[in-house]
């Protein structure tokens, strides 16, 4: 079986409500071939909720694409030295020193929380479904709330471009020489060794403007109490992740 590309039959860069159908057919080996066919309709949605508007470079915006460049042109000088503000989601926003606890690096590494400007604490080896991915918009969770049931960690504004959580990338900083890494996507999988890892969110605007949030995620390894390890009844069979 062949499989054709669609390049001929969508245009991604149709207007709005554009249809197509596309045609999708199967043969199988038999002389002759038979043939089972179906077809989809794909349909050209508006990048932007109702009410909003669609501007190149500055995404979605409140304002028609002309009024709103107007405004970024004229209050392009006293804006143009203000980055973006990065704010993170639903994690402890106090400033003190965190305990690595080994693992990730050294044993009894230390990373100061001046450096971050939020600290997550999760059990070691145990998974989560908290995601640390970046907010598709600002209006996907209040920036002010906090809760492990939030599905995102960090958004973006600019005052004069309004909101630039969708362009937010998230890399991982490195806490000492010789510390083992963990990618965003899998410090939260309960796979990574304990230990504290560090992730910058940032974002620029059209001036080229850099705004930052930096992460710190701190995997606690969870310790049997002495008293409760002497008062176990061996009759019950035990699992340790």
């Amino acid at each position: 079986m062949g499989v054709g590309p669609l390049s001929g039959c969508l245009n991604t860069s149709a207007p709005v409500g554009a249809a197509f159908t596309i045609p999708f057919v199967v043969l199988d080996g038999a002389q002759p071939p038979q043939s089972s066919s179906v077809t989809r309709t794909v349909t050209i949605l508006p990048p932007c909720s109702p009410g909003l508007f669609w501007c190149k470079g500055s995404g979605c915006q409140t304002l028609d694409c002309d009024v709103s460049s107007g405004l970024l042109q004229t209050d392009g000088d006293a804006q143009a030295d203000e980055p973006p503000v990065v704010s993170l989601v639903g994690v402890d926003r106090s400033h003190s020193t965190v305990d690595g606890g080994g693992g990730g690096g050294a044993d009894g590494q230390m990373v100061d929380a001046d450096v971050a400007d939020g600290v997550l604490t999760l059990p070691y080896g145990v998974a989560s479904n908290l995601s640390l991915v970046p907010c598709v918009s600002y209006n996907a969770t209040d920036a002010e709330e906090t809760g492990e049931e939030r599905a995102c960690r960090a958004v973006a504004w600019d005052d004069g471009e309004g909101d630039l959580s969708a362009y937010l990338t998230v890399e991982q900083l490195p806490t000492c020489e010789g510390c083992s890494g963990c990618a965003v996507e899998l410090v939260t999988a309960g796979v990574c060794p304990p230990g504290v890892y560090l992730y910058r969110y940032a974002v620029a605007d059209l001036a080229g403007n850099v705004g930052e949030a930096t992460l710190a995620v701190r995997l606690v390894q969870v310790r049997l109490d002495r008293r409760l390890w002497e008062n176990v009844s061996w009759t019950h069979g035990f699992r340790f992740a």
